[in-house]
């Protein structure tokens, strides 16, 4: 299994499994394009089963997030690993996805935007 994906209130929670792989991400990237256009354009990205993140999962996240962004969304990272955390502020990425702690805060962010 590439990624767990559940529906929550017109919101898309999608949590892959591994990002180390391009032929999967891009799997997981077509699953994202046909989904922006049945559940729209909210995404929560759980990365809670990665321990940690690689230039392929980095290239992963900003096409995620160019996708989504290219339909007025947001995507939502949470589940991030100190390791992913210090991967995010080195990269500078950090400033460019919302992070929250769980999905649950997540939801909040979107219900209040």
């Amino acid at each position: 299994m590439l990624y767990k994906f559940e529906p929550i209130n017109h919101i898309a929670w999608l949590q892959p499994q591994n990002l180390h792989n391009p032929e999967e991400n891009k799997i997981i990237l077509s699953f994202i394009d046909n989904q922006l256009q049945t559940i729209g354009n909210q995404w929560i990205i759980d990365l809670s089963a990665l321990h940690y993140l690689n230039s392929t999962g980095l290239n992963f996240l900003i096409a995620a997030l160019s996708r989504v962004r290219a339909q007025s969304g947001e995507i939502i990272l949470i589940g991030l690993s100190a390791h992913i955390q210090q991967v995010l502020v080195i990269t500078r990425l950090q400033t460019l996805f919302m992070i929250k702690n769980n999905t649950q805060e997540a939801l909040t962010a979107f219900e209040t935007d």
